[in-house]
């Protein structure tokens, strides 16, 4: 089963999820990464077995960015906070 990391704009998590959802059939084609502006970064979705590196600088605006897998029902509980203070 694939995974991908996804970090999003603070408050906008859930909104990503639900759009790489109804991304439907063409969703493996497109990595179920929505074209959105509240993406900041994404990993393509990777097998077991793959891995990639981000490397990426940290927001400058001060908040709580969501991280989460936009793999069809996986943002529910695969999702974590990095806090920029």
């Amino acid at each position: 089963m694939p995974h991908n990391l996804v970090i999003t704009k603070p408050g906008t998590a859930d909104s990503v999820a639900a759009a790489a959802i109804a991304l439907g059939a063409d969703g493996f084609k497109k990595q179920f990464l929505p074209k959105s502006d509240s993406i900041l970064h994404a990993t393509k979705l990777l097998e077991k077995g793959q891995s990639e590196t981000l490397e990426f600088n940290a927001p400058t605006e001060a908040g709580e960015y969501n991280f989460i897998c936009t793999f069809p029902g996986h943002a529910l509980l695969m999702r974590g906070i990095m806090s920029v203070k």
